[in-house]
């Protein structure tokens, strides 16, 4: 039954999980922020499934490769022709044909919700920034961030520049932090900990420039954490995790053997 309109819905009609196309397909009838939200983490979930999938059939687990069925494709390596610290493969996951359809996926997504579902401001953040985590969670393994060229690293950026702008919104107004969903602040705290990355890799290259720009994203996001912190403990602690992670980050720049995956 739709409350709303007081029009009934056949059950036999009714959208699934499991219906084709069910993640971009959004019935006028069926589709509410709670249904969006859903289909979000669902979309979030292929994403998680995808990299533990491609870590645990590729590799021993650890980031080694299993066999030399494979050795042909490259190995995953950095501008300095470091091999990658995130786990060292011979195959490049954005070369198989899921990774590209999921890639698809999570680009589509956010652009087939309802006109009235597309606005930050229309309902609880937390949805509309799942998409944006789940294109961080899939290119954060992958990208080289001292290529300017490189795909994941562009997209990468581009994820977290979102939810800062989203978070741009939200200051914007007189919406009380407290009542935002908690996906909302978790968002922040791994757009900033993406952000981090880029500074310490801006600073090595000398990119003044732009490590000025990142410097004062990421003093954005730790003040709006701040403002979440007068309210609940939440704020406060990501900000100390923030910290850590710079520091983690610019360590293991310095000292390769030091470094470990600290990223959400």
């Amino acid at each position: 039954m739709d409350y709303e309109d007081g029009v009934l819905i056949p059950t036999e009609a009714r959208q699934r999980l499991f219906s084709r196309q069910a993640l971009l397909i959004h019935p006028r009838l069926t589709t509410d922020a709670f249904s969006l939200y859903i289909k979000a983490s669902c979309l979030l979930g292929r994403v998680k499934t995808f990299n533990g999938r491609f870590k645990y059939r590729y590799t021993d687990g650890e980031g080694i490769n299993l066999g030399d069925d494979t050795a042909n494709l490259g190995t995953l390596r950095d501008s300095k022709g470091h091999e990658s610290m995130r786990g060292v493969t011979t195959m490049d996951p954005r070369e198989t044909d899921e990774f590209k359809a999921l890639d698809a996926l999570v680009t589509t997504f956010l652009s087939s919700w309802p006109r009235e579902f597309k606005d930050p401001l229309g309902f609880d953040t937390g949805p509309k920034l799942d998409p944006t985590l789940a294109m961080i969670a899939l290119h954060d393994p992958h990208a080289d961030l001292f290529s300017v060229d490189d795909p994941s690293a562009q997209k990468l950026l581009s994820a977290a520049r979102a939810i800062l702008h989203a978070m741009y919104k939200v200051c914007g107004t007189t919406f009380d932090l407290l009542y935002l969903d908690h996906d909302s602040s978790t968002a922040w705290f791994i757009a900033g900990a993406t952000l981090i990355r880029f500074l310490v890799a801006r600073k090595a290259q000398g990119e003044e420039a732009e490590v000025v720009r990142l410097t004062q994203e990421l003093e954005a996001i730790k003040c709006m954490l701040g403002n979440l912190g007068e309210r609940t403990g939440v704020g406060l602690r990501q900000i100390k995790l923030l910290d850590m992670v710079y520091r983690t980050e610019q360590s293991a720049f310095l000292d390769p053997s030091t470094a470990h995956d600290v990223h959400p």
